[in-house]
C-alpha cells in the first residue's frame, strides 16, 4: 500500500489537502512538496483517499513529511505564540525492600499520564499555556527536522517533538531533547480529513495529544521516590539486621541457660554425692558406735530389741556378749528370749565345735 501525503505548500506556508476546494483539483492547486519544492498534483478523487502527489518522481516520502510537519507548527506558533502544555501526573508502583534501587528501576515501576486516572496519581506538572518569544526548527545531521525550540527568555527553553501517526509515517520514540524540558506533541489520526487552521488550533491551544518526555519537575519527582524508597529498603535492612541479631540474641541467652541448667545440675549431682558420702559415713559411725552406746545403756537387757534411727533392729549376742544389727544375727528373737540371740560369727564357731 502506497503511503498517501496530505501536505502540501502553497505561497510559503503549509496546506492540507482538505484546504483543496474541487475547483483546485489536480494542478489546479498551485502547491509544492515541502521538501523538494516540486509542483504538487491535488488528487481529489470520490474512492482513493484525497492527497497530493509529485507532477513526476517523487521524493523521499518520510523527511517531507518530518518536515511538513514541523513547518507547519513552527507556523502555528508564529500565528500565535501561546502554546499550551499538558498535565503530568504519575503514579508510583513500588519495588521491592529486598533490593537498593536504581532511578532506572523506579522509572520502570511509574506509570505516567496526561490527566489523573486514579486516586494514587501525584500531579507533578499543572496544564498551563507559555507564550513564546522565539521559535526554531532543529535538524537532525541529515537535513530531517527533529525537534522544535521554543523559547520564553534565554534562560527558559522547550522543546517539542512532533509524533505523525504510524499510519502515515514512522517516526522515532520521543526522547528527551538536548537535556531540555521536552513535549511529545501526537499530530491527530485523521490528517486527511482536517483543515491547516483546525490542526494548527489543536497543536496550540489544547493539552490534547501531548505528553511530557521530560521535565525537571518530572526528575525531582523521580528523585523524590527513589530517596523514599531507599530509605524504606536501609529500614528495611535494619529491620532484618535487628531481627538477626535478636535471634542471635535469642540463642546465645538459650545455650546460656542451657549451659547454666547443666552446671546447676552438675552441682547438684555433686552436693548429692557429697551428702550421700556424708550420710554414708554418719551410717557407718552410727553402725561402729551403736553397739557401745546399747551396751552402756543397757545394764539389763530389754524384752525386745532396739530399735535405732535408721530402722534396724538390733540384737544382743549371748555367746560374745555383743551388740549386732539383724542382718548380722544367725538367730535371734522368740517370744521367750527377746532381743537376746546368737550372731553369724559365734553361730559358726558354735556349729564348728560341734
Amino acid at each position: 500500500m502506497h503511503l498517501k501525503n496530505p501536505f502540501g505548500m502553497r505561497n510559503g506556508k503549509i496546506v492540507m489537502i482538505r484546504d483543496i476546494t474541487t475547483a483546485g483539483r489536480g494542478a489546479k492547486c498551485n502547491c509544492s512538496c515541502p521538501l523538494c519544492q516540486a509542483h504538487f498534483i491535488a488528487k481529489l478523487g470520490d474512492i482513493r483517499q484525497p492527497h497530493f502527489a509529485h507532477d513526476g518522481k517523487p521524493c523521499d516520502f518520510q523527511v517531507a513529511v518530518m518536515t511538513a510537519v514541523y513547518q507547519l507548527m513552527f507556523e502555528a506558533l508564529q500565528e500565535n505564540p501561546n502554546f499550551v502544555y499538558p498535565a503530568h501526573y504519575g503514579e508510583y508502583m513500588g519495588f521491592s525492600l529486598e533490593h537498593k534501587a536504581s532511578l532506572q528501576d523506579i522509572k520502570r515501576s511509574c506509570s505516567f499520564y496526561a490527566q489523573k486516572c486514579g486516586e494514587d496519581d501525584e500531579c507533578i506538572i499543572q496544564s498551563g499555556t507559555v507564550q513564546v518569544n522565539e521559535v526554531q526548527i532543529h535538524k537532525n545531521g541529515k537535513g530531517v527536522p527533529d525537534a522544535l525550540i521554543l523559547t520564553k527568555a534565554p534562560a527558559h527553553k522547550l522543546a517539542l517533538i512532533l509524533v505523525p501517526p504510524e499510519s502515515l509515517c514512522k517516526a522515532p520514540t520521543p526522547a528527551p531533547f538536548q537535556q531540555l524540558p521536552t513535549v511529545a506533541v501526537f499530530m491527530p489520526e485523521d490528517l486527511y480529513m482536517i483543515r491547516s487552521e483546525e490542526i494548527k488550533s489543536v497543536l496550540c491551544a489544547s493539552a490534547d495529544c501531548k505528553q511530557w518526555v521530560s521535565n525537571a519537575k518530572i526528575d525531582k519527582w523521580l528523585q523524590g521516590k527513589l530517596k523514599l524508597q531507599n530509605e524504606a529498603h536501609s529500614k528495611r535492612l535494619q529491620e532484618i539486621e535487628n531481627e538477626r541479631a535478636k535471634r542471635l540474641a535469642d540463642i546465645a541467652a538459650t545455650q546460656e541457660r542451657i549451659q547454666r541448667e547443666a552446671e546447676e545440675k552438675a552441682q547438684q549431682q555433686i552436693l548429692l554425692k557429697e551428702k550421700a558420702r556424708e550420710a554414708a559415713t554418719r551410717y557407718r559411725e552410727h553402725m561402729r558406735d551403736f553397739p557401745t552406746i546399747l551396751k552402756n545403756k543397757y545394764h539389763q537387757l530389754p524384752d525386745k530389741p532396739v530399735t535405732d534411727a535408721f530402722g534396724n533392729d538390733w540384737y544382743y549376742c549371748m555367746l560374745c556378749n555383743q551388740w549386732y544389727p539383724a542382718t548380722q544375727m544367725a538367730i535371734y528373737g522368740g517370744q521367750e528370749e527377746g532381743c537376746r540371740g546368737t550372731c553369724s560369727v559365734c553361730g559358726r564357731h558354735s556349729v564348728w565345735h560341734l
